[in-house]
């Protein structure tokens, strides 16, 4: 199995009859991390041709409320097209000309978000989810140089403010990753710090695992898994603290929200995962308005007609 530079992001499942489903740009990527097992030679990202896309986004949206825009590295899409595209360019299209479902952003680079798709944030009406899952990696220049990131620590905090000045409401997520070579407490103490200063909303912490035939496993300063471990437990808990105060203060909020399966809990825009109060189990296929509890733990689903599908 290839493990890719994200380990995780918003969205991976994509699958099941309804609800949420994966749209993806392409094949391939256009970059490694040095605890990522290198890609075969001459591989390279491959973009869809953007109609197509818009084609299949037509099919999925019949029985898909949200789409779920994904690939190993989205922010490069339509660099290799004739002519040259952009993501953003293909998500103003897919909103005006698939008019049904709402879209969300899978993982994407910090740096690689414009200010075209912040401004499709801000006042597409949700239609354009407004939760952005940016990986960090680390918190730490010394740590990301180290990992060939494509950001540096500054680079991601500016931008994540940006954005947040701009975006109202709006979800943010990233991964972590604890005790990679060479990380010092001062180090993780760098991340620990962005972390509280930065309005993320979730995190996903990972510790640092060696993985054969990566280049990581041959840089000196191993860190005990112990100390990965306690790291990565002080991150976990200052990302509940902020999650949980993000909820309250959108308690009380008129939102639209996804259903996820059949375990009673749905999704808002800004990727907020709730309970769901309603006399009856409502359609998974379209999205639903409701209110969101005091605490945003929940929401109480309108018993009106729920969002229809074009």
């Amino acid at each position: 199995m290839r493990v890719l530079c994200d380990p995780a992001g918003p969205g991976r499942g994509g699958g099941g009859a309804r609800g949420r489903r994966g749209l993806a740009l392409g094949a391939g990527g256009a970059g490694t991390c040095r605890w990522a097992p290198p890609r075969p030679p001459g591989e390279k990202s491959r973009s869809r041709d953007p109609g197509r896309i818009v084609e299949e986004a037509h099919v999925l949206s019949r029985s898909h409320p949200e789409l779920v825009i994904t690939g190993v590295h989205i922010g490069h899409y339509g660099r290799d097209l004739e002519p040259r595209g952009t993501l953003t360019a293909l998500v103003r299209r897919l909103l005006d000309e698939v008019p049904g479902p709402r879209f969300r952003l899978g993982s994407i680079e910090a740096t690689e978000i414009d200010d075209g798709m912040v401004d499709l944030l801000a006042t597409s009406g949700g239609r354009l989810a407004p939760h952005l899952h940016m990986p960090l990696q680390s918190g730490a220049d010394p740590v990301l140089r180290k990992m060939r990131r494509w950001h540096n620590r500054e680079d991601y905090r500016r931008r994540a403010h940006e954005i947040a000045a701009t975006v109202h409401p709006v979800g943010l997520g990233a991964d972590i990753i604890t005790g990679f070579p060479g990380e010092t407490d001062a180090d993780h103490a760098s991340t620990v710090a962005l972390v509280e200063e930065l309005p993320f909303t979730y995190l996903h912490v990972f510790p640092y695992s060696p993985r054969d035939g990566t280049v990581a496993t041959e840089l000196p300063g191993p860190v005990p898994q112990r100390v990965s471990r306690e790291r990565g437990r002080e991150l976990r808990e200052l990302a509940e603290r902020k999650g949980a105060r993000y909820a309250r203060e959108r308690g009380g909020a008129p939102v639209e929200v996804v259903m996820e399966g059949a375990n009673g809990t749905a999704l808002t825009g800004d990727y907020l995962r709730v309970s769901v109060l309603a006399s009856h189990t409502p359609d998974p296929g379209v999205l639903h308005h409701g209110s969101l509890s005091r605490d945003g733990s929940s929401i109480t689903v309108d018993e009106g007609a729920p969002l229809a599908l074009n």
